[in-house]
């Protein structure tokens, strides 16, 4: 432990450590280049970040997730408008910062 925040980007890093053990789960063949990317490609999973599907994103092998704004507040990150994703739960009110 480092007793420091967490960066920003923590949640897509996380997020692709899901994918991939997820990817390795599903694959027939990890020796086989073209099985795991069929197991990519495939991929419909509900990660930290929100669903990974690349086969229902707006343009081919592209997704979207929601997007929250946050601010540290006290060490950690909060959730403070959701109006884009508003199956997000806003954590605390939006603190002016002075």
């Amino acid at each position: 432990m480092t007793d420091r925040p967490w960066t920003q980007p923590i949640g897509f890093k996380y997020a692709l450590s899901e994918v991939v053990a997820d990817v390795v789960k599903r694959a027939d063949d990890l020796e086989d280049p073209e099985a795991i990317v069929a197991a990519i490609t495939g991929t419909d999973l509900d990660t930290m970040v929100g669903t990974v599907n690349w086969a229902n994103g707006p343009i081919n092998k592209v997704i979207k997730t929601p997007l929250v704004a946050g601010q540290w507040q006290n060490g950690e990150l909060q959730a403070v408008a959701n109006s884009n994703a508003p199956d997000i739960p806003i954590t605390v009110n939006l603190k002016l910062l002075t």
